[in-house]
């Protein structure tokens, strides 16, 4: 069945596309987002910050320096993004109660709900640095989110081996009382 979203090319030589020809694409249909689905990102996103990365990435273009003021205004936004949407999944990775000082979201918007929001914000991110036409900025953008996501399952197995440490140490106790 052929996706109405993507238009496949044929080759001016032949009636019929080879499958490598189906693979080059003519047009897709812009995504649309859908403001409703962000309602639990634009909560995060309106806490008061400090906007390290933002000034770190104002830093660094000293050295940098990026020729477009749009280009490095995206850059920031983006990273922005990627970082509340990372927040989102820690706070409920973490079973935490508090983001600066308010409830979480996933207390608010429930834990599916954020789980899918911050997960979109990652896809959006990524949409938004494709456009950027930079090849070097989407290698980085990929090393980095794996990199997100592997350091944050570290997080995750260190907290589960401390607390089944703790578990077993607390039995041991109660059984020799």
């Amino acid at each position: 069945m052929a996706d109405d979203n993507f238009e496949k090319t044929k080759s001016p030589s032949s009636s019929e596309s080879s499958p490598s020809d189906q693979m080059q694409t003519s047009e897709f249909t812009p995504h649309e987002t859908d403001p409703a689905l962000l309602e639990s990102y634009r909560y995060i996103a309106n806490m008061p910050g400090k906007n390290v990365r933002g000034k770190l990435i104002d830093c660094f273009q000293l050295w940098l320096n990026v020729d477009s003021e749009s280009v490095l205004t995206e850059i920031k936004e983006i990273i922005s993004d990627l970082h509340n949407a990372s927040l989102m999944i820690d706070d409920i990775e973490d079973n935490s109660k508090l983001r600066r000082g308010v409830p979480v979201a996933h207390s608010i918007f429930g834990v599916a709900p954020v789980i899918n929001t911050a997960n979109y914000m990652f896809f959006l991110g990524l949409e938004r640095c494709h456009a950027l036409n930079n090849p070097k900025a989407m290698r980085v953008f990929v090393l980095e989110i794996l990199n997100l996501h592997r350091g944050q399952g570290h997080d995750i197995m260190v907290c589960i081996i401390i607390l089944t440490c703790f578990s077993l140490h607390i039995r041991y106790i109660c059984a020799s009382i």
